[in-house]
């Protein structure tokens, strides 16, 4: 019963989170991209993308994809990262994000795509990250797109079956 509640609660979290996605691409349609970065965002996504597998529990297979992306910041603060994970096929797999508190300076920011899903997906890699969005600020202080893009980096080629899957249940047991 509780993992079903977990399931729900985080199907209802990826939904808010898809409708702030969809407000902040509204809002950067509004205020559209220049070479400059924007005079209200002191921030952008450098084209410097790195991935790996994450093996958490050292059983062989991994628990997370991670993209590291870079971050060129002018003036510091609160800075969101999200993005969306596709397969070859351009179908949707998983979606991630990163907040933290980032110094001036180029920096990285990483995203942790869940193996779970990817193994679920079963279409292997390479991957790609598609609506890679920053943003500057907190739900307190407001939201302010500083960079949208639509289709960012690809991963290496991974196997599908090199991420944890769902746990089963042992044969007999009920």
């Amino acid at each position: 019963m509780r993992s079903n509640r977990f399931h729900e609660l985080k199907r209802s979290a990826a939904k808010r989170i898809s409708v702030l996605l969809s407000l902040i691409a509204l809002i950067s349609l509004i205020y559209p991209a220049v070479n400059a970065l924007p005079q209200w965002c002191k921030a952008g996504i450098l084209d410097q993308c790195g991935d790996r597998g994450i093996d958490a529990d050292e059983d062989g297979l991994y628990e997370f994809l991670a993209m590291d992306v870079g971050i060129k910041v002018e003036a510091p603060g609160e800075y969101s990262l999200m993005g969306y994970l596709y397969d070859s096929l351009d179908n949707e797999i998983v979606w991630s994000i990163d907040h933290r508190n980032l110094s001036a300076g180029n920096q990285t920011m990483q995203l942790d795509f869940d193996g779970k899903e990817i193994r679920k997906n079963g279409v292997d890699g390479p991957y790609y990250i598609h609506d890679l969005t920053l943003v500057n600020g907190s739900s307190y202080t407001g939201l302010i797109v500083c960079e949208r893009l639509q289709r960012a980096c690809n991963t290496s080629a991974y196997n599908s079956s090199d991420f944890k899957g769902l746990r089963e249940r042992p044969v007999g047991v009920i």
